[in-house]
């Protein structure tokens, strides 16, 4: 079973037996749980346009054997009509899933993995699919550029250590449509996509049961669209991309319960906005290391800071609290208001250095 650690500042997952494990995701990836209650079923037209799901598509119900990997659309057959899967949808190979066939599929009990696929390019057509009751992967697959199609998803996992990962997609440029997606009862991750330069249509996702992570993805230049997240139970990182220059729209977040809330390492970043609502982390709280490569503005300032400010006090920071600029000549640029309320809210150890407090 793989564990957590922190590496240079980046929440990675390693085996037991040694060695970093390519999944991009902090914790314990269990077995498939399979549900074998059989629940009646009403049918909704969906009402995106982009995958309209067949009204009135009749009961299907297809269970899948554990450990069970379709590499073919011939395979896929037995999935056209079906409305629920016993068990989880694995597709993998090399050729392009007919994704129409999946029309009507609203529910998986276990997992959804999209993975090691050298000729899939896109990614479309679950506009029916509403809840995966494990995990939901999509990894590996070296020609994909696009994933949309997921209007009406709106729940991922059941416990703390199901997760949703899109992850080490070489070709990836965008990810969207999933901007009916509530809640994820474990890990969010987005991982070393190195083509990825857009994340967006997570509007409608208001809760994170564990960790939240948007990291090493190269040509990735800004993050928002996060308005209605309320809570990250766990970690909250963005960390290690090379090329973002904005973070803003995380402006109903009030909570992150786990160690560490970090936005680290960052190259190019000069501005973080959009914290306004942020009350308590249940650990450390680091801005640092944001902006050595970018070009300081006026007073030598790299990276500014605005939208925090209204922690709690005392405890809205149960562990340490870093706000560090790059140099004595590259400084992280924060208004004095916001530096006293941090700092009033820790009760650890205080690392403000290389600031401009405007």
């Amino acid at each position: 079973m793989p564990r957590a650690g922190i590496s240079y500042g980046i929440l990675t997952t390693q085996n037991q037996g040694g060695g970093v494990k390519k999944q991009g995701l902090p914790p314990n990836i269990g077995k498939n749980q399979f549900n074998f209650r059989l629940i009646k079923r009403k049918a909704y037209p969906s009402k995106q346009p982009e995958a309209e799901a067949e009204a009135g598509c009749p009961e299907k119900i297809v269970p899948v054997p554990f450990g069970t990997q379709y590499t073919s659309n011939a395979s896929l057959e037995i999935f056209r009509g079906c409305t629920k899967i016993i068990g989880s949808l694995r597709i993998s190979g090399s050729f392009q899933p007919t994704f129409s066939i999946f029309d009507c599929l609203e529910e998986i009990t276990g997992s959804f993995y999209i993975e090691s696929n050298t000729s899939l390019t896109s990614i479309s057509g679950f506009g029916a699919l509403k809840s995966v009751g494990t995990f939901f992967y999509i990894n590996d697959n070296s020609s994909l550029t696009s994933i949309s199609g997921f209007g009406r998803l709106r729940t991922v996992g059941t416990s703390s250590s199901h997760s949703f990962n899109i992850g080490f997609n070489a070709s990836l440029t965008s990810v969207s449509g999933f901007e009916n997606l509530l809640t994820i009862s474990g890990f969010f991750s987005i991982n070393d996509n190195p083509s990825l330069t857009g994340v967006s249509g997570f509007g409608n996702l208001t809760s994170i049961g564990e960790y939240f992570g948007i990291n090493q993805n190269t040509l990735l230049t800004n993050i928002s669209g996060f308005g209605n997240l309320l809570t990250v139970g766990g970690y909250f990182q963005i960390a290690v991309n090379a090329s973002i220059t904005s973070i803003s729209g995380f402006g109903n977040l009030t909570s992150v319960g786990g160690a560490v809330f970090q936005i680290i390492n960052n190259t190019l970043l000069t501005n973080i906005s959009g914290f306004e609502s942020f009350q308590t982390v249940g650990g450390n709280f680091l801005i640092t290391s944001n902006g050595t490569t970018a070009s300081p503005i006026a007073n030598n300032v790299v990276t500014t800071v605005t939208g925090f400010g209204n922690l709690t006090v005392p405890n809205g920071i149960t562990g340490d609290l870093t706000l560090q600029g790059i140099s004595s000549i590259r400084l992280l640029g924060i208004a004095s208001a916001i530096v006293t309320n941090l700092t009033a809210a820790t009760t650890g150890t205080v690392n403000t250095t290389n600031l401009y407090t405007a």
